[in-house]
């Protein structure tokens, strides 16, 4: 089910002023915002901070009526090399409700931030957009979401611009999720979407995992992977495990050049063999 939704004059005209600084267009702020207010979300997940732009629009439009904990790979935004999230420093008083750890992966820090046994009502997912990247990503967050709670993925149609071609991870996780599809209001190239996750989507991980067997884009750590494993090990059956473990240890064959075919052939024919 595709619905589209309408969000405008959602953000004061302060709080645009500063996310000017970011990366994030007018449109995007007024739909993070108004999914926001519509659903009134009391505890919120942020993976992928950056400057701090998605923060500062899901703590104002949260007001003090719920929490933010927000994570963030690196400790230092790459667009601007100052400390990740430095725009919170303009507007101190949303701090309060907000929590940020930075370094590795998420799921580092997941149980921490559940600690208080409440789980997440609404996530927004904005990391590499590269494979394996979100995929990993959701598969970490999920078992810390609500039944029925929301996925904001930004950057599905990044693809779409010549110099970002490669960069379609976003839109296939979101077409490969199941539960009700929300977008902007516009045409289908919008690069901001949510998703109302299906109660049962816990029993249909299969679809996400097998996400995995698409190339990977960039390499992960040893650590890392160790950090996924044992997350994964305590939310995800054995079977799932060992599809992440046979991702984790494929090497793709080198395809045999036309050349090498050719000496081959040559060889066998010299030896009077058949190839």
């Amino acid at each position: 089910m595709l619905i589209k939704k309408d969000y405008q004059n959602t953000i004061s005209k302060h709080l645009k002023s500063i996310i000017s600084k970011g990366l994030m267009v007018q449109e995007e702020q007024f739909f993070i915002a108004g999914l926001v207010k519509e659903y009134s979300p009391r505890k919120v997940l942020e993976v992928g901070v950056a400057s701090g732009a998605s923060s500062i629009i899901l703590l104002d439009a949260l007001k003090n009526d719920g929490k933010l904990y927000s994570h963030d790979y690196s400790s230092i935004d790459y667009s601007s090399n100052k400390p990740t999230g430095y725009l919170l420093n303009e507007v101190p008083k949303l701090k309060l409700n907000w929590t940020l750890k930075t370094g590795g992966m998420c799921c580092r820090y997941l149980d921490d931030f559940c600690a208080d046994g409440e789980l997440f009502d609404l996530c927004f997912l904005d990391t590499s957009h590269a494979n394996p990247g979100e995929f990993l990503d959701f598969l970490q967050i999920l078992p810390y979401m609500k039944k029925g709670s929301i996925l904001v993925l930004h950057d599905i149609s990044l693809h779409t611009k010549y110099t970002h071609k490669n960069y379609q991870t976003s839109c296939i996780l979101y077409s490969a999720i199941k539960g009700r599809k929300i977008l902007p209001k516009g045409d289908f190239f919008v690069n901001i979407g949510a998703v109302i996750l299906d109660d049962d989507i816990m029993h249909n991980v299969y679809d996400i995992f097998n996400l995995l067997r698409l190339p990977w884009q960039y390499n992960i750590s040893k650590q890392d992977i160790n950090d996924i494993k044992k997350s994964f090990t305590k939310h995800y059956s054995l079977e799932m495990n060992k599809l992440f473990d046979s991702f984790c240890n494929f090497t793709p064959k080198k395809t045999e050049s036309n050349t090498e075919t050719i000496r081959k052939f040559l060889r066998a024919l010299k030896n009077n063999l058949w190839i």
